[in-house]
């Protein structure tokens, strides 16, 4: 017994902090030589809480704007918590956005790389190759306001790599892919991506092998797939709304890839104004009101599936008002008062 009682207490010194986690607290007028275990001798900066953090710790950040001059990194089983007026006591008490405790990137570097959790953040005027407002891999980011951010390459607001993305919105940012996120392997749900630009594809989201799911993609702007570029990934119960693209894929360009239970509406395109899918399936979507200037106002879709879907009220100059469909399944679809000017078509 007396050997045991010796070993927990040399256990004990040497983590003192095991079974235990800790919150650190940062605010604009705090002190990084403080110790930052209360609101009372917060930190000033996010950089200094997170590296007092160990496993499983917090840390709260209180309203004001924050501008690190390096992108801030989040290890793994660390969590970043913002929206505090500086007087909480309970994670439940924060109010997100009357206290915007926002990350600054002022046009220079990446805002955040995280691979813990990032709750509750404004995210702007993040720039970097890749990912210029957050790169999150394997990590969770929740209840964040990305926007004005931007990247060379892809992600312009977020690169999310095996990682979910819930409760956000992703505005105004911009990329040559992915102009609002680029989504690899990973989840975005319940989010709003709305006016985000890319000069390639996924003027919204470029989604590759990932899921998005109960959506809102609205007002985005890619060459093709203007709300979602989808690349063998899933798109499920989304609403895909007044996006454009000058080539492929107003709404959507589906590539391989699956789309159910969705709304694609009021999207513009030279072909495909709703939906160009190939060799891709659409399940149970609703396709209407959409326009396209050269073919398938509704949809442009080969070498795949169209099941149980509405298509109508679209609008076509040349061909397909409705939709053209090639080399396909269709199966249990209504397709009517849709308009084509110049030719004939479905």
């Amino acid at each position: 017994m007396y050997n045991f009682i010796i070993g927990m207490i040399i256990l004990f010194l040497l983590f003192p902090s095991l079974g235990f986690s800790e919150t650190y607290y940062v605010k604009p007028d705090g002190d990084d030589f403080a110790a930052g275990t209360s609101w009372e001798t917060a930190f000033k900066t996010i950089r200094r809480g997170l590296k007092n953090a160990r496993c499983d710790d917090q840390v709260w950040v209180a309203k004001g704007t924050y501008k690190p001059g390096d992108k801030i990194t989040i290890l793994e089983d660390k969590s970043l918590y913002g929206g505090f007026n500086g007087n909480e006591t309970d994670l439940s008490q924060r109010n997100i956005h009357e206290n915007p405790s926002i990350i600054d990137g002022q046009d220079s570097h990446q805002c955040v790389c995280n691979y813990g959790t990032i709750d509750g953040f404004y995210i702007t005027k993040g720039s970097a190759d890749h990912a210029g407002g957050i790169f999150n891999d394997s990590g969770n980011v929740v209840h964040c306001n990305i926007y004005y951010n931007n990247a060379t390459f892809n992600g312009g607001g977020i690169v999310n790599s095996y990682g979910t993305v819930h409760d956000c919105e992703i505005s105004s940012n911009s990329a040559s892919s992915g102009g609002g996120v680029e989504n690899s392997f990973g989840v975005i749900t319940d989010s709003k991506v709305f006016s985000n630009t890319a000069s390639f594809d996924g003027g919204g989201v470029y989604n590759s092998y990932g899921t998005v799911i109960d959506c809102s993609v609205f007002n985005n702007f890619s060459y093709s797939g203007g709300g979602i570029y989808n690349n063998e990934g899933t798109v499920d119960n989304c609403t895909v709304t007044t996006n454009s693209a000058p080539s492929f894929g107003g709404g959507i360009y589906n590539s391989y890839g699956t789309i159910n239970n969705s709304n694609i509406n009021f999207n513009t395109s030279d072909s495909g104004g709703g939906i160009f899918s190939d060799y891709g399936t659409i399940d149970s979507c609703e396709i209407t009101f959409n326009d396209s200037e050269i073919f398938g106002g509704g949809i442009l879709i080969q070498d795949g599936s169209v099941i149980n879907c509405s298509i109508h009220h679209n609008s076509a100059d040349i061909l397909g008002g409705g939709s053209i469909i090639l080399y396909e399944i269709v199966d249990n679809c209504t397709i009517y008062s849709n308009t084509t000017n110049y030719a004939g078509g479905v």
